[in-house]
């Protein structure tokens, strides 16, 4: 989580009432640093149970209902299906341009060979027949993810997604953590104490795609976000092991700071 004013992270401090009682305050790392600067960062401390229940309406937010989610799985699975056919061809032209160029490798070999052409001139064509070839392959090697795997991905994010209100409510410090990372590059926090996550990628299509289909109900579902989908699929869980973490184990954010106010 980090400060909307001055973009530093916000740190955990604690404040002792009269009676005893301890309350888990944020406070800005930059405020905290210059506090004593007039023209330091003004965002004020706030509850770390606001942020929490902040943080549990913007879930409820972005939950997808049973229903929703039929709706938006079944879309994205025909776009799938479209593409599936598409990519077919694709890799069927492919893999004819990589024959083709394997070809002229073997004849240049051959017109070599029978002293046709000197040994500079078939190394300098074998090279860019050698550069074309490995772009093919490249690209070859790009389509053939298959399309058992991405349904397999599709699955796991919608279970992710639905009904994530509830789920972020009743989760452990520890599986909060995994889905803040996994669905936000960052929380800020604005001067009046609200949050505004900042959404990946991926999970920004996502949100795209449900608005498009269920609020819009169009002929055709938001092609780019689904490309998103594609291609950063797996990269939704491997966000789940990223060290700029927003919650901890222990809590909502790392304890940075154990300072007494």
């Amino acid at each position: 989580m980090y400060c909307g004013e001055c973009g530093s992270r916000m740190l955990v401090t604690y404040s002792t009432s009269h009676t005893g009682v301890v309350y888990p305050y944020f406070m800005c790392a930059g405020r905290h640093r210059k506090r004593n600067e007039k023209n330091g960062c003004q965002l004020k401390s706030f509850l770390i149970a606001d942020a929490e229940y902040q943080m549990e309406k913007i879930y409820d937010c972005i939950s997808f209902t049973p229903e929703e989610r039929v709706l938006i799985e079944t879309h994205l699975k025909d776009y799938i299906s479209q593409e599936q056919e598409k990519y077919k061809t694709e890799v069927d032209r492919l893999r004819r341009q990589k024959v083709k160029i394997e070809r002229k490798q073997e004849k240049l070999l051959e017109t070599y060979y029978n002293d046709a052409i000197p040994l500079q001139l078939m190394k300098k064509q074998q090279q860019a027949l050698s550069k074309e070839l490995a772009a093919v392959e490249s690209e070859i090697a790009m389509h053939t993810a298959t399309f058992e795997e991405i349904i397999a991905e599709l699955t796991e994010i919608m279970d992710t997604f639905e009904n994530c209100g509830e789920t972020y409510r009743e989760a452990t410090g520890k599986l909060k953590r995994l889905m803040n990372q996994a669905i936000f590059d960052q929380v800020l926090v604005t001067k009046e104490g609200q949050l505004e996550p900042q959404p990946n990628s991926l999970c920004e299509g996502i949100f795209k795609a449900k608005h498009y289909i269920t609020k819009s109900t169009p002929t055709e579902v938001d092609a780019d976000s689904i490309r998103k989908l594609f291609k950063s699929g797996s990269k939704f869980f491997e966000q789940g092991l990223n060290n700029d973490c927003l919650v901890e184990h222990t809590g909502f954010e790392p304890v940075t700071s154990t300072m007494r106010m």
